[in-house]
């Protein structure tokens, strides 16, 4: 919910000055289904359905309103999971490796910069190739 709670609040200032940045960080489970990932996946699928009515929605005012799906990202809750015995398959990612923070960071600066003036309702997956076909 917090996405939508972000956008509820930010949305009428963005009306009022006709121009506005929405990126969402919405994870592969939304596109890429799993059973012992399904909470997450339909979780995930609801914020992809709400990031491109909010496109929809705002883009009339230069509002462009778009996300980003990022695969495993090399963070500490990713080296805490792994220590506690949790197990990624990396030959299941294209380039063999998780995705560093500033590699998903790059795609999200440019959704928010008047360099992507044209993309609206867009998801950008940066998953190293996880998400081989859909």
């Amino acid at each position: 919910m917090g996405q939508i709670r972000v956008a509820r609040a930010v949305l009428p200032h963005m009306q009022k000055q006709r121009w506005g940045r929405i990126v969402n960080v919405i994870g592969t489970h939304a596109l890429f289904a799993e059973a012992h990932a399904m909470p997450a996946g339909v979780a995930n699928a609801g914020l992809l359905n709400f990031t491109k009515a909010l496109a929809e929605l705002g883009g009339p005012d230069g509002i462009l309103v778009n996300a980003v799906s990022p695969g495993t990202v090399n963070t500490a809750r990713l080296q805490y999971l792994m220590s506690k015995g949790v197990t990624y398959d990396l030959s299941r990612i294209t380039l063999g490796r998780f995705a560093e923070p500033s590699e998903l960071a790059s795609v999200i600066v440019f959704l928010a910069s008047d360099r992507a003036s044209y993309m609206c309702g867009a998801c950008v997956t940066v998953d190293g190739g996880q998400i081989k076909t859909i």
